[in-house]
């Protein structure tokens, strides 16, 4: 192995980046009422806005509902259930994404609620991302230049969720250390069940 060169030792370099980041799944439907995707549970993350109409989402023996411009973020590992109650249909928009970067993964599992959170700043920049995929999915045109748009923009989207996790830490921060304490213990468990997942995937 090269020794590192002396003059390397005295300036600031950007740092190296390896990271894996995989992006699939993206796509935009409309539903009648009673539409459902029956109890399901996924190796990546999975985010989803509602564009117009009601969602009924189900997890962990909890259920709530998702009106037009609410953003749900299912974590790994997590079976859940969706289905659409509005008596006039609903439009969403879905993509399924993965980053082996732990701590960015950490962050979103500790301090990302399922549904995000409306008054943290970053979630219009969360909300742009998605409609700018949605800009994309529409020209229903995928050469070279659309592929590298899609990677440029699940950059924008971990930049932003980033951001999210940052603001909503210092929120927590300030109101109240328990809840960083409850995140990291919900967070340990989701991890849990996504390695129990990847062992014994959920159809």
């Amino acid at each position: 192995m090269n020794k590192e060169p002396e003059w390397l030792k005295n300036i600031i370099s950007l740092p190296e980046i390896n990271m894996n980041m995989k992006f699939f799944g993206g796509h935009q439907q409309s539903v009648p009422l009673g539409w459902k995707i029956e109890r399901e549970a996924h190796f990546a993350f999975e985010i989803m806005i509602i564009l117009d109409g009601v969602q009924q989402t189900k997890f962990d023996g909890c259920s709530f509902n998702c009106y037009q411009d609410d953003i749900i973020l299912i974590p790994p590992g997590m079976p859940h259930e969706n289905s659409c109650i509005s008596p006039t249909g609903m439009h969403y928009f879905c993509v399924h994404f993965d980053i082996d970067d732990p701590e960015i993964q950490l962050n979103i599992l500790m301090l990302c609620s399922v549904k995000l959170n409306k008054n943290n700043d970053a979630f219009t920049k969360i909300k742009s991302v998605l409609q700018k995929y949605i800009t994309l999915i529409e020209t229903n045109t995928f050469s070279l230049r659309e592929k590298l748009m899609t990677e440029k923009l699940l950059i924008e989207l971990m930049l932003s969720l980033y951001d999210y996790t940052l603001l909503e830490q210092n929120i927590a921060t300030l109101s109240d250390n328990s809840s960083l304490i409850l995140a990291k213990s919900i967070a340990d468990t989701i991890q849990q069940n996504f390695r129990t997942f990847t062992k014994q995937p959920i159809k």
